[in-house]
């Protein structure tokens, strides 16, 4: 994974976060100090060395502090909800995991170039476009027949209007909106859609948009991932229940020493 120089941290959602201000100012910092070795992890979010959850030992040595200090400071990140144990007893970061995951598909979505369904749909359009009518050349004593001939009826039938369905309406002009309002520019909200609709299907694509639109969330890209992600495990996993992080995360984390 290539190196970035930053992180995104948003020091509102710090100071709101009531997990997070429940920690103690040392607790706070340590978890700081945990957050930027996450960074710079070879999976960014996640506490590893080479390829394997961090042992205490080594994550002990690194922040400075004795063992005992260290396992009480993990106990009450891990009781707060703050961190998580993944199913390989790693330490997680869930908000640094999803952020890459965002990165990770604008990063895709860019090289695509826009919705291929739309490029598909003009390209299209344009093969099918008729040739533009050469009109005859005629003798002056024709003319006036030739152009009595060629008179267009006094009244026309407009063509019928093209009818959009109302998911494509929910994505591609409603998502549209959602997705530029966060700050997206048009063509990078276009490639974003075009690539969810295509991973989660335009029926759950229009449904997460109209959630993220009540939800009214100062990051709406993130929200709609997110909501997606959450939608479709529900759809997949009907009576799966989502443990918080408490004592028995921590008891499996020890495991590594």
């Amino acid at each position: 994974m290539s190196k970035l120089p930053a992180f995104q941290f948003y020091p509102a959602d710090w100071r709101k976060d009531i997990s997070v201000q429940s920690l103690s100012f040392h607790d706070r910092g340590v978890w700081f100090e945990i957050l930027c070795l996450m960074h710079e992890s070879e999976s960014r979010g996640k506490l590893l060395l080479n390829g394997k959850a961090m042992p205490k030992e080594v994550l002990s040595r690194v922040l400075g502090l004795d063992k005992q200090l260290l396992d009480q400071t993990l106990g009450r990140i891990l009781e707060a909800g703050v961190a998580s144990i993944d199913e390989g007893n790693v330490l997680v970061n869930r908000r640094m995991v999803r952020d890459e995951e965002i990165r990770q598909i604008r990063k895709e979505a860019g090289k695509q170039g826009g919705n291929p369904a739309l490029v598909k749909q003009k390209d299209k359009q344009k093969s099918s476009k008729p040739p533009s009518k050469i009109e005859p050349l005629h003798s002056s004593s024709s003319s006036s027949t030739s152009e009595t001939e060629r008179e267009e009826p006094a009244t026309q039938t407009a063509p019928p209007s093209k009818v959009v369905d109302p998911v494509s309406r929910r994505i591609w002009t409603d998502g549209l909106d959602l997705l530029k309002s966060g700050g997206i520019a048009d063509h990078s909200a276009r490639s974003l859609l075009g690539k969810l609709g295509k991973e989660y299907g335009r029926e759950l694509l229009g449904e997460c948009i109209a959630a993220t639109q009540a939800a009214n969330p100062v990051n709406p890209d993130e929200f709609l991932i997110g909501t997606l992600k959450n939608r479709k495990n529900r759809n997949a996993y009907p009576n799966k229940t989502t443990r918080t992080p408490n004592a028995d995360a921590l008891a499996s984390y020890d495991q590594l020493e």
